[in-house]
């Protein structure tokens, strides 16, 4: 399993890793932790999508209102998560994925990054060219010298 994706994860993994968000974890309780951070920025790309949308018909004007509706109920959730996440909930947990679920968190994975490939190439198409591999590993590499957010 060696590819060019697969040495930008590891790459931006590692980057993470530096930064210091894995210290303290377990494998499964940083993967449940993930979760969380995922839920978290899923829910920002909605809200930064659903306020530059723009119609000049009445009817698609009516579907941006109910998709920024819809959004919005998802921002308590994402709160929750990033309250979650920087409570370091999972920190020095015994907790363990059942080794049975594992193909099924892989799939869901993989089923998450195909939605990411697809927005990215969407963007690109829409005249701003996107490589999320590299854009991600660039992110987690400017990250390194924040640390860990500090939550007051």
């Amino acid at each position: 399993m060696s590819t060019i994706t697969r040495h930008y994860q590891q790459a931006t993994a590692g980057l993470v890793a530096q930064r210091g968000y894995q210290k303290g974890y377990t494998p499964s309780a940083f993967l449940a932790r993930q979760a969380l951070k995922a839920i978290e920025e899923i829910a920002e790309l909605g809200t930064a999508i659903a306020q530059s949308l723009q119609s000049n018909t009445q009817q698609g004007r009516a579907e941006i209102t109910s998709l920024a509706a819809f959004l919005g109920e998802t921002q308590p959730h994402a709160q929750k998560a990033r309250i979650m996440f920087d409570a370091n909930i999972f920190e020095g947990k015994p907790i363990q994925i059942a080794p049975a679920h594992l193909e099924t968190i892989a799939a869901e994975l993989a089923d998450l990054q195909v939605v990411l490939y697809c927005a990215a190439e969407a963007l690109d198409k829409l005249g701003r060219p996107t490589d999320l591999a590299e854009e991600a590993l660039q992110k987690a590499r400017n990250d390194v010298a924040r640390g860990v957010r500090r939550v007051a």
